[in-house]
């Protein structure tokens, strides 16, 4: 609800209709006939919908049963179960074998390694490093990555003058 001098809310009533409404809307309910006869209307309506599902429920059934149930709509070869015991027996046996194949295969030729201690780089003082890294930043820039000398964009009328 807004404020006090509006009706509520399609969220206020969903809350309660179907949950705990708050305080506020309960004080509004009882104050508003406009409000109070749409949460009654949305009641009405749920109550018929579940009676006219229950109803269409009972009555499919009865149908069902009086024509044998469901197992007369099932074609004869489908009513019998797939899944006998050698059946499945036999399914897992395949599952272990598809399995397990590849992987004891793997297993079998794989050869131990002998591990090889790990090789220190040599260590370089830092007044070498930082040596090393002032001649490479003194060296010359290559010809391609040197700034263009001019900047401004050359038309041809100026390249014949």
């Amino acid at each position: 609800m807004n404020s006090l001098n509006q009706h509520l809310s399609s969220e206020d009533l969903d809350i309660a209709l179907f949950g705990v409404p708050s305080a506020s809307a309960t004080a509004h309910l009882a104050t508003c006939a406009e409000c109070t006869g749409e949460l009654s209307s949305l009641r009405t309506g749920f109550a018929d919908l579940r009676l006219s599902t229950t109803a269409l429920a009972s009555k499919n059934l009865r149908d069902l049963d009086r024509i044998g149930g469901l197992r007369t709509l099932l074609p004869l070869r489908a009513r019998r179960t797939f899944f006998t015991m050698p059946r499945l027996a036999l399914a897992t046996a395949a599952l272990a074998f598809a399995i397990g194949a590849p992987v004891a295969l793997h297993h079998r030729n794989l050869a131990p390694v002998a591990a090889t201690p790990a090789q220190a780089a040599p260590q370089i003082s830092d007044e070498a490093l930082l040596t090393t890294i002032q001649s490479d930043l003194n060296t010359s820039v290559a010809a391609p990555l040197l700034p263009l000398t001019s900047t401004t964009p050359t038309t041809e009328n100026e390249k014949e003058d």
